[in-house]
């Protein structure tokens, strides 16, 4: 569903607004995903290609538009966060001792069959929030070595915010330990950032000694990113509530996108699970 086409109705009642000037709280499903509307963002999830977010918009003005005579009223817009030929809220399953490097040039391992795996979904709209709960049981195949996973994750968004928080739980379901590493990659866009301007990162509040959107680097116990829009006053950030190695890479859609991976070592004995939280929030 292209969510600039003409308004479709879901099983539910629940029709998704295509408009500036229909910006109320709603989910629409389809056959192909599910797009969560807060009324300030639209995020569009693909339960069929790994539970990922295709597409990530926020509603707003930029505040360039708001300040000036002659933009000033003009009505909200919907601005790109998320490349949506890539995606985020991509999950990886590494073997130990992979390099950044190897990421970058498409070299890796992927050991997890949950990057392109199809997860069952359900949504539920409570009134304070709008979530999407996303399932799979999956594998994680090494040689002849098998492991059983669950994935379960969820992502919600508040009526009238702009933000996505979620939540993710890997349960090892074999009967063998688990050491592996555990990466969500997220492919985004600086807010309003345009051809031939210059963003920056933040990492824990820091800029890297190569700040800039082109740069690769490492940032190790990250808790938090922002994505600086410096001419624009706007700015894109996620946070964690597990320390992760942060790998930084140029993005794969064109000028000012990037890529990130946040990195977790994780051992699970047999049957035990580990949990992690996240938050992306534009402003």
């Amino acid at each position: 569903m292209d969510i600039h086409g003409s308004q479709h109705a879901s099983p539910n009642g629940h029709e998704h607004p295509h408009d500036a000037d229909q910006a109320q709280p709603r989910f629409v499903e389809d056959e192909t995903g599910t797009t969560l509307d807060s009324g300030a963002a639209v995020c569009r999830f693909s339960p069929v290609r790994g539970g990922r977010i295709e597409r990530w918009q926020w509603r707003t003005v930029p505040p360039a538009e708001a300040g000036s005579p002659h933009t000033r009223g003009k009505p909200p817009a919907l601005i790109d966060l998320v490349d949506p030929a890539h995606g985020a809220l991509i999950d990886h399953f590494f073997p130990l001792g992979t390099k950044p490097q190897e990421v970058a040039e498409h070299q890796e391992r992927e050991f997890g069959n949950f990057v392109e795996g199809p997860f069952q979904s359900q949504v539920v709209d409570s009134g304070g929030e709008i979530r999407i709960g996303l399932l799979r049981d999956g594998q994680i195949s090494a040689g002849k070595r098998v492991a059983e996973v669950r994935m379960a994750k969820s992502a919600a968004v508040r009526p009238g915010a702009a933000d996505v928080s979620a939540l993710y739980r890997v349960i090892n379901s074999s009967l063998r330990p688990l050491q592996i590493l555990f990466a969500v990659e997220f492919n985004l866009y600086a807010p309003g950032l345009k051809a031939g301007q210059e963003g920056y990162y933040l990492i824990d509040g820091v800029r890297p000694e190569d700040a800039s959107f082109g740069s690769k680097g490492v940032s190790p116990n990250a808790t938090h990113v922002a994505l600086v829009n410096p001419d624009g006053e706007m700015g894109l950030q996620l946070g964690w509530d597990r320390e992760s190695d942060l790998w930084r890479m140029p993005g794969e859609g064109g000028d000012n996108g990037v890529r990130l991976l946040s990195v977790w070592r994780i051992a699970l004995p047999p049957r035990d699970n580990w949990a992690m939280g996240l938050w992306m929030a534009p402003g």
